[in-house]
This record gives structure tokens, sequence and C-alpha cells, in this order.
């Protein structure tokens, strides 16, 4: 039999005794061979990358249906909506976390504030400060001197290195030392020694500090002092105008003093909570959308429709999250245990419904107990140790879980992936297989050629020899 290393050479060969077109035949031969297993290797890998292509479409999914759940999750999404009233110019107030139900009256006996003071070289003969021309002056003669400094009762130190005695140089040791007081310079528009050193500290009591130092004077032009309010009769004392913990869940942004009691009044704001849970309707019904046209058995589509049909993690998950949506949650109360109780229930097609009248009512009375349904009143940060989440906390773990690398999708697509790489193998391994009977079908056809070849030389031959002979007569 031939090789393929000099079948190769027999293609000249081919069709020069017979006549017939033996090398096309030769590809008819090896392709009728190929083709069918070829076509069957390929509709795998078709079918694999569909696959894979849909569940990439199915996570896609759950991460829209999961960031849906996250806006009701935890106790904080339920607590922080309020409404706020303070008709006052004195102070901002606006909701905070977990903010409780109550009027609240408020009066501003004093603004906290921070301590400005400045450094200068010393007074004129006016008794007015007198400062620097310019922020290169040398203020020690070139030498190194610290600057003492009591913060908050302790003291602290500054040291201004030799060559940097300068108004400059003192503003960026100060600053560097990270004490809480930012340095400055300012220019006070007089004609000489306008320049001075601004030093400001932090707002608060706690916050006041003093400078030594006999190469500069110092005056003190405003002092730190505490906020002083009132709530409810009771004084409370702040270290800073922003306050978060006078008022529950209140955070106030004082401005004014104000000695006539103001009344915050803060109640409940449903109308946020609801949107969340409308969203959480819509994301569920467009999940079920697209995992229906992934599962749709009607044959698979370019838009992805029916690459899914029949996969067992299509059905899983959504089986799974059907009774996630339909059993108790983890979270119940007595009064809210599954979504129907709120007024969100499955029609015919397997989509989210809600009846508006029953989840206002629900929110109006039974608030809480909704807060608790969706997330088992915990806090996202101790979410992820909790065995009952709520329904919203369960439904989000377990999505985060089949997105995982154990989890059931990354699972198929790996495995489908493992699957093509072998399958493209299987291809390489069958076109080595065909170069082979091509080569053997190379040399059967040369050799019958060659027989043909033969076989017409031979008449020829005799041919000749019979119209040669003596007895032959060519006219009859």
């Amino acid at each position: 039999m031939a090789t393929i290393s000099n079948a190769s050479s027999f293609l000249n060969t081919l069709g020069v005794g017979s006549g017939l077109d033996t090398s096309a035949m030769v590809d008819a031969l090896v392709n009728a061979e190929r083709a069918p297993r070829e076509s069957q290797i390929n509709a795998k890998i078709e079918q694999s990358n569909a696959t894979v292509s849909g569940l990439g479409v199915l996570s896609s999914a759950l991460d829209g249906l999961r960031e849906a759940l996250e806006t009701i999750d935890q106790s904080s999404d339920f607590s922080k909506h309020a409404y706020v009233d303070a008709q006052t110019t004195s102070f901002l107030a606006e909701a905070g976390n977990s903010p409780i139900e109550g009027d609240y009256s408020i009066t501003v006996q004093q603004l906290a504030s921070r301590q400005v003071s400045t450094l200068f070289k010393g007074f004129d003969g006016n008794g007015d400060a007198a400062g620097y021309d310019s922020m290169s002056e040398s203020i020690n003669g070139g030498s190194a001197f610290t600057i003492d400094i009591i913060l908050g009762g302790q003291a602290k130190q500054v040291q201004i290195n030799a060559g940097e005695d300068t108004p400059q140089g003192i503003i960026d040791a100060i600053n560097a030392a990270d004490l809480g007081i930012a340095a400055r310079s300012v220019d006070t528009g007089a004609d000489s020694q306008n320049l001075q050193i601004v030093l400001t500290g932090e707002e608060g009591l706690n916050s006041a500090f003093s400078v030594t130092t006999n190469l500069l004077a110092s005056g003190t032009m405003r002092s730190a002092q505490d906020a002083i309010l009132t709530v409810d009769g009771i004084q409370l004392t702040r270290s800073t105008n922003t306050i978060s913990d006078a008022v529950p869940g209140v955070n106030l942004e004082l401005f004014n003093t104000q000695a006539v009691p103001v009344t915050v009044g803060v109640t409940r704001d449903t109308g946020p909570v609801k949107s969340a849970i409308q969203n959480f309707v819509e994301a569920y019904n467009s999940f079920r959308d697209v995992t229906s046209a992934l599962g749709d058995r009607g044959g698979l589509q370019d838009d992805g429709t029916g690459s899914l049909a029949g996969n067992t993690a299509l059905r899983a998950i959504t089986n799974q999250l059907r009774r996630y949506l339909t059993d108790a949650s983890s979270g119940a109360t007595d009064t809210v245990r599954v979504l129907s109780d709120i007024g969100l229930e499955f029609d015919l097609t397997g989509k989210l419904g809600i009846n508006e009248t029953k989840l206002d009512s629900r929110l109006e009375t039974d608030f809480d107990d909704v807060a608790a349904f969706f997330s088992a009143n915990i806090a996202d940060q101790k979410r992820s140790s909790e065995t009952a989440r709520g329904m919203a906390g369960d439904l989000i773990a377990y999505i985060e879980n089949q997105q995982s690398a154990g989890g059931l999708i990354l699972s198929q697509q790996d495995l489908l992936e493992s699957k093509v790489v072998d399958y493209q193998v299987q291809l390489e391994d069958l076109e080595r297989r065909m170069e082979a009977v091509r080569a053997r079908y190379i040399s059967q056809f040369t050799a019958m050629e060659q027989a043909v070849e033969q076989f017409n030389s031979l008449r020829e031959s005799l041919t000749t020899q019979f119209e040669n002979m003596p007895f032959t007569n060519k006219n009859n």
C-alpha cells in the first residue's frame, strides 16, 4: 500500500488510464467518511458553546434579581426611611439610620467653634500686630528652634530646622506635625509687615490650644467651644455642629443659636420601601421572562432562546427560587409569613403580581413585620453569619452560592468548556484519520489507473499486430 508521503505523487497519474475524474472520486469518498462524524462533533461543540452562553445569560439575570433584593435584605433598608420636619433656619434635620417616630423639642444655646490664633513678629508702636514682609524672612538667623504647643491638655513640640526658620517653614512644619491644627498665611493688606501666620484648630473645647515660643508673638482671634443644645429638656454638649446622636436616627447640622424651642417631627416614610418591593417584583418577572426563553424547547435560536432547554442547572435554580418565594420566610412573624400576606401573589403564568391596597395596608399597620419578613431584622455586616436571613437575605445567599466556584452555573460552564477542548482534539484526530484514508484511496486508484493503462497499452499493441499481419484485408 502506498504511504502518505508518496501518495501525493500518484495524483498526477489519476485519471490518465481510465479517463475518469478519480481525484474528485477520492475527495467524495473521503468526505463521505468524514462528514457524519465531523457534523456530529461540530454539533456537540455548537450545543456546548450555546449552553455556556446560556448559563452566562442566566447568571446575568440572577445578578439583576440579586441587586433588587439587596435593597430590602437588611434592617436599615427599612428603618432609614422617614419624614423629618423642622421649621427653622437654625439647624438642618435629616433622616439618618433607624429614626424613631415622634416629636422632639430642640433649642440651640451655643454653636461649636474652632480656635483661630495668629503668630506674628511682635507689636508696633501703636500696639498693633506687626507681621513679616516676606514668607522667606529669617526669624532666628537661620538657626533651628522649637515651638511648644499645648493641645487638649497635652504638650506637643514642633521642630523648626536650621535654614527653615521662616514663616513658610513654620507653616510647613506645623502642618506636617499632623496635630489637628492647620497653619496658613494671611496678608493683612498693610504697607509693610503685612504677613501673619494663622492657626486653626478643630471644632470643640477639647481642641483648644496654646502656642509658646520666645521668637514669636501670638494672639487668639476666636476661642474653641462646644455646641450646647437642649433636646426634650435635656441639655447636651457636643464637640461638633454635626450631631447624629441627639435625636434617634436624625442627623442635625447646627447653623445658629435658637432660644425658642423648635419641634422636630419624625414620621415613617413607607414610599421608598414600597418602591423597593415593586422593583423586586419587576426584577423577578424579568428574570422569569429570561429563564422561560432560555428553557424554550422550540429549538435553539441566535438570540440564545432554547440554549438551556432541559438544562439541570436552569431547572434546579428556578425551582429553588420559586420555593423561597412560596414557602414561609426565615424572618416570618405571626402576621407576615409568606409573600401573599403582603399582597404579592403568583398568576397563572408564574409571574408575581401586586395587590397594592393590601401592600399599602401592611406597610402602614405592620411595617416592622414586613421588615422582618424580608430581612429577619439583620444588619448587612451580620448577614453572612446568620442562618435565618429573611426572604431577601436567603435568596441572595442562594444566588451567590450558585454563582460561586462550587455552584451549579460555574461548575457546568467549566465542564462544558472542558468538553469543547476534547471535541476540538477529536476533530484533529478525525482529520489525521481522513488523511490516512485519502492516502489509501489514492494508492488504490493509482494501482487501478496503472492496470488500466497497461491494459490499454496491450490492446493497442495487439491491435497494431493484427493490422500488420499479411493476411489482413483492410478493404474488407
